[in-house]
C-alpha cells in the first residue's frame, strides 16, 4: 500500500472486516466491511466504492478472490475496475489439486500428490526414503500444513487437519469438498524460490521476477535474495501464456537435483513482492500507468540481481 501511496495523484482507500486491521490506519481513508462470506458482501462493496469514487479495486486476500472474480463484469459496468484474473485462473490457483494437474502440462517435475492416506502409503512402500507434507486442498498462509514423521502421525494429522478445516473459514469456500479437502505430497527438500510472473492488463507477458528464499516465517518469506535464472524466466513465460492472468502471479517453487517443482500459485500480490521492490522493481507504478492506457514505463520492471533484504515488524497505532 505504501508503494502505491508514493505515486502522484493516487488516493488509497483500505477496507477490512476488523477495525483493528493495521492497514486501515496507514491508508488515506478506510471503511469497514462484513465477513467475506456475508451474502451481501459484493452489494455492500459496490455501494461503498461508488460512494467514494473509487476507480480500481486491488484484492489481496485469498478468500475474496473467487468472489470478486465472479462479479468483475458487474463492477466494470459501473466503471470500477477490479485487478483480478478470470474465474478460471483464480479457481485453478486456489485449488491445489487443480494446480497440480496444471503442472503436468509444464516443463516441470511433477510432485507425487495423493488425496488419501492409503494412496500415499502405497507410494511410500516403493519409495522408502520419501517423506510427506500434508496440506489443505484449499488454504492460505501455511494454514494446516504439517510434516508427519511416520505412518501413525500421517493418519492422525490427516484426520486432525480435516477437523481444523471444518472449523475454519475455508470450509465456506464454494469449492469446498469435505471428502477430498486434504492433499498429501512428497516433501521436496531442495532450494526454495519465489517468482512473480508479470502480465500487463491485456494479459500479455512482461517479465518474471525471481528471488531465492533464505528463510520463512508463518508461511511467508522473511529473508530473500534476488536472482536471475533463465530456466525460470522460460517457465514463467509459458505459465503466462497458458493462464493469461492479469497483473501479478505469485509462485512458489523448489529446485532439487536440477529438477524444478511448482508448489503453488497465487493470482495476487504475495508476500514476496516487497523483496523485488527493494531491488528496484516498481510494479504499482506500472499498474497505474497501464490503467491510464499507457505503455510499460521504461525500467520499472527491472531489478538488481543479488540484492538481499529482510522483513521486520513495525508498530501502527490502531485507535486513531
Amino acid at each position: 500500500m505504501h508503494y502505491f501511496k508514493t505515486i502522484k495523484g493516487v488516493r488509497i482507500v483500505a477496507c477490512d472486516s476488523s477495525s483493528n486491521a493495521p492497514t486501515l490506519y496507514s491508508a488515506d481513508e478506510f471503511f469497514l466491511m462484513p465477513d467475506v462470506y456475508d451474502p451481501n458482501y459484493t452489494k455492500i462493496l459496490m455501494k461503498e466504492v461508488k460512494a467514494r469514487n473509487i476507480d480500481v479495486i486491488i484484492p489481496l486476500n485469498d478468500l475474496e478472490l473467487p468472489i470478486l472474480a465472479r462479479c468483475k463484469k458487474e463492477f466494470e459496468n459501473e466503471g470500477i475496475r477490479i485487478l483480478i484474473s478470470d474465474k478460471f485462473v483464480v479457481d485453478l490457483c486456489f485449488d491445489k489439486l487443480m494446480t497440480f494437474s496444471f503442472t503436468t502440462s509444464l516443463p516441470l517435475k511433477k510432485i507425487p500428490t495423493f488425496t488419501s492416506v492409503e494412496e500415499a502409503l502405497k507410494y511410500k512402500s516403493n519409495h522408502k526414503k520419501c517423506d510427506f507434507v500434508i496440506k489443505p486442498r484449499w488454504g492460505s498462509a501455511s494454514f494446516g500444513i504439517e510434516f508427519p514423521k511416520n505412518e501413525e502421525e500421517l493418519r492422525f494429522l490427516f484426520k486432525s487437519i480435516k477437523e481444523k478445516i471444518e472449523g475454519s473459514l475455508f470450509s465456506k469456500s464454494n469449492n469446498h469438498d469435505p471428502e477430498n479437502c486434504i492433499l498429501i505430497q512428497k516433501k521436496i527438500t531442495g532450494q526454495e524460490y519465489g517468482m512473480d510472473i508479470i502480465n500487463n492488463l491485456k494479459a500479455e507477458f512482461e517479465t518474471t521476477l525471481q528471488r531465492k528464499k533464505i528463510s520463512m516465517r508463518a508461511g511467508e518469506t522473511e529473508k530473500a535474495e534476488t536472482v536471475y535464472i533463465n530456466r525460470l524466466m522460460v517457465i514463467g513465460k509459458i505459465i503466462s501464456e497458458r493462464l493469461k492472468h492479469i497483473g501479478i502471479l505469485d509462485c512458489d517453487l523448489f529446485i532439487e537435483d536440477e529438477n524444478v517443482y511448482l508448489l503453488e500459485m497465487n493470482p495476487r500480490f504475495g508476500g514476496g513482492y516487497p523483496f523485488m521492490h527493494f531491488a528496484g522493481t516498481d510494479l504499482p507504478y506500472a499498474l497505474v500507468e497501464w490503467l491510464n492506457g499507457r505503455d510499460t514505463p521504461s525500467g520499472c520492471l527491472n531489478y538488481r540481481i543479488g540484492a538481499k533484504s529482510a522483513k521486520v515488524d513495525m508498530l501502527v497505532g490502531i485507535n486513531n
